[in-house]
């Protein structure tokens, strides 16, 4: 969580020549490491107390000679992020100070390679002896907050960006220090106002979560840029990742001009608006009326629908189940109102994209399409359902057994080219992948059985490994 701001630490110097080194030099300090003054179990945040000043050595050149100086002498400098090692000097225009790096004295040059100090006696005008302060500014985000936190806790890896809010999911252990984290990351981090603390596991139903504010505006209406589209939401009461930016154009790489698209689970339309753009039709759901209304914005402020005429993404606001009875209805009536010959098409992708529980939708598949049209259909559609696996031996056959039991009979790898991608590590034993699948045209059109379905294995799988012949895509 490093802040990319340069800071120059203000400086002060005293000048010699080399002829005038001699005992009443005081040596440097052999490579003091570069981090603030330790402030641990701090709570409130007192920036007075980051400041430290550094000692070094500068050695004046001529500014022609400061090209062949410092390529030579790289390894030898004062080399710090966010830090020039190349200064003014202003009593002495138009020469320059190279800064050597920390542990360096002017009465012994031996820690320096012998090239630099062939250079020093070159090119070198005197020395000077540089105290440089580093204020809190410059100090970056984890730099501060390992002054803080004690010993035994790193600071936070990492944080969730959407748009100007700061998305934090404290382990209990850092709770004490929460607001002095927040008040860190608002000060380091671009573009970053608010920041927010999860407090509760994600709502199953409309896949939200309770949050508390660390520091910064109460404010939640945030928007985000993602495969060439606008999204305008409200953190506070609709599903957004970033994290999964990956994966929603890994998904959308899938759709052609031309296909129609089923997305089930939309929220506020990370996979529809893309897939309208590429010139797919989408046909798209939430049963989060917050995430509804903000699909239909970001339509409008995507210019997505045409003024007249058939709409690129159509929007729904059901439950999954019903949204694929009535997603289904409205494509084939679509098609039947004028002719009743001709081949039916639907959907090319479904997208479920509701890892917690869009496995047990699958059942919503069955007996969906009715007997009398079933002999014009084309083609099944190809399923993408998200989910979860604690099962990290054999995700495959996990994912198989509970998709399999949803929709009621086996889906195979052979039989149903079914395949699973890792999306991404969850926690450090649950993993999000994704499942891909055609579904059968006897799905559609036979209702689900009351028996459960069982996932065998494969033919030449033994049963300590039974996902052996199983295609996982990493």
């Amino acid at each position: 969580m490093a802040h990319q701001t340069e800071t120059e630490p203000a400086a002060s110097a005293e000048i010699t020549s080399p002829a005038q080194r001699n005992s009443e030099a005081s040596p440097a300090p052999a490579h003091e490491e570069l981090s603030p003054p330790k402030n641990t179990g701090m709570k409130v945040l007192d920036r007075s107390l980051f400041t430290k000043i550094f000692k070094t050595l500068g050695v004046k050149v001529q500014p022609k000679c400061i090209g062949q100086f410092i390529k030579k002498a790289d390894s030898d400098l004062f080399n710090q992020p966010r830090f020039r090692n190349v200064l003014e000097i202003p009593e002495d225009k138009p020469n320059k100070l190279i800064l050597l790096k920390m542990g360096v004295a002017e009465d012994d040059l031996s820690s320096l390679t012998p090239v630099t100090q062939e250079l020093i006696s070159q090119f070198g005008l005197g020395f000077m002896k540089k105290e440089l302060e580093m204020p809190y500014e410059y100090w970056s985000t984890d730099d501060v907050l390992k002054s803080i936190l004690p010993e035994h806790l790193p600071p936070p890896s990492s944080f969730t960006a959407v748009g100007h809010i700061a998305h934090l999911n404290l382990r209990d252990e850092y709770l004490p220090y929460k607001k002095i984290i927040g008040e860190v990351i608002l000060d380091k981090a671009p573009g970053i106002k608010t920041v927010v603390n999860k407090l509760e596991k994600i709502d199953t139903t409309f896949r939200n979560f309770q949050m508390e504010v660390l520091c910064g505006e109460p404010d939640f209406i945030a928007t985000v840029k993602e495969n060439d589209c606008r999204f305008q939401l409200d953190f506070s009461k609709v599903y957004w990742n970033s994290r999964l930016h990956t994966e929603h154009e890994r998904i959308i790489n899938l759709f052609n001009e031309g296909d129609v698209v089923c997305d089930v689970f939309a929220g506020v339309g990370p996979f529809a608006l893309p897939a309208a753009k590429k010139g797919s039709q989408v046909y798209a759901n939430d049963l989060n009326p917050a995430s509804h209304q903000f699909l239909v914005q970001n339509l409008a402020l995507n210019k997505i629908n045409p003024p007249s005429g058939t709409p690129k993404v159509i929007a729904y606001n059901l439950d999954g189940r019903d949204f694929l009875r009535k997603a289904f209805n409205d494509l084939i009536d679509s098609q039947t109102k004028e002719s009743t010959n001709n081949p039916i098409r639907l959907f090319d992708h479904v997208v479920m994209n509701l890892p917690a529980t869009a496995l047990e939708f699958l059942d919503g598949f069955r007996g969906i399409v009715a007997n009398q049209v079933a002999q014009r259909i084309k083609k099944a559609p190809t399923v993408h359902v998200h989910c979860f696996s604690t099962c990290l031996e054999d995700p495959l056959l996990d994912v198989l057994q509970r998709a399999s039991q949803a929709l009621g009979r086996e889906i195979t790898v052979a039989g149903d080219e079914a395949s699973l991608h890792l999306v991404r590590k969850v926690a450090p034993k649950k993993d999000m992948f994704c499942l891909s699948y055609k579904l059968a045209l006897e799905d559609l059109i036979t209702p689900k059985q009351n028996h459960p379905a069982k996932c065998s294995l494969e033919h030449g799988s033994d049963v300590s490994s039974p996902c052996k012949k199983a295609k996982l895509i990493q």
